[in-house]
């Protein structure tokens, strides 16, 4: 089995823009996040001029993206820990990140009615 569109037989993934579509186990289509190898995981870093809720704005766009992007709660899961690990890296704070993720998962289930 493979993934096929018309008479193009692709394999078992194909990554289209920021999503990856797969074949489980069960040969179900899924899907989770995909970033390419040269995305630099880089977000905007609190200490530049912007007003404070810009930066919470960034962080809690992003956890949607990721959220609405997954389709299964491992692979979530796995995505939401890097993305905090990046933007951690980036200089925004694990409190912060930690506060907005339920926010993000109910605003994530909203989109999806």
């Amino acid at each position: 089995f493979g993934i096929q569109f018309g008479d193009h037989q692709i394999g078992k993934e194909v990554a289209f823009l920021d999503v990856k579509l797969y074949l489980d186990t069960d040969n179900l289509v899924q899907y989770r996040l995909y970033r390419k190898e040269t995305d630099a995981r880089l977000f905007l870093q609190p200490a530049s001029y912007h007003p404070d809720h810009v930066f919470s704005s960034v962080i809690f766009s992003q956890m949607i993206r990721v959220i609405s992007r997954n389709s299964k709660i491992r692979t979530c899961q796995e995505d939401l820990n890097e993305l905090k690990k990046d933007l951690i890296k980036s200089g925004h704070c694990a409190k912060t990140i930690n506060n907005l993720e339920p926010k993000a998962h109910t605003r994530a289930l909203e989109n999806k009615e």
